[in-house]
């Protein structure tokens, strides 16, 4: 069963009539001109984070791969 409703202040307005039980867990899917655009994914988001960290100085020691342990954990460097 599928409903359409519109949103009026944060809350989902289901059409008079249409009745769920409380706590029914519902699927919200935005449609038409009203949908969030696409270029606001958490893949665009992910993107941007990515290019905002590339463009920063590495403060990271150059042997942080292979002495990983001595900087996570205080083990003596391993020669």
């Amino acid at each position: 069963m599928t409903y359409r409703g519109i949103v009026s202040n944060g809350m989902i307005m289901l059409p008079q009539g249409a009745e769920l039980p409380s706590g029914t867990e519902v699927l919200i899917s935005p449609v038409g001109s009203q949908a969030p655009a696409q270029g606001s994914s958490i893949w665009k988001k992910l993107e941007q984070a990515a290019a905002s960290a590339a463009s920063l100085p590495s403060t990271l020691p150059d042997d942080l791969a292979e002495r990983h342990d001595h900087y996570l954990h205080g083990q003596a460097k391993q020669s």
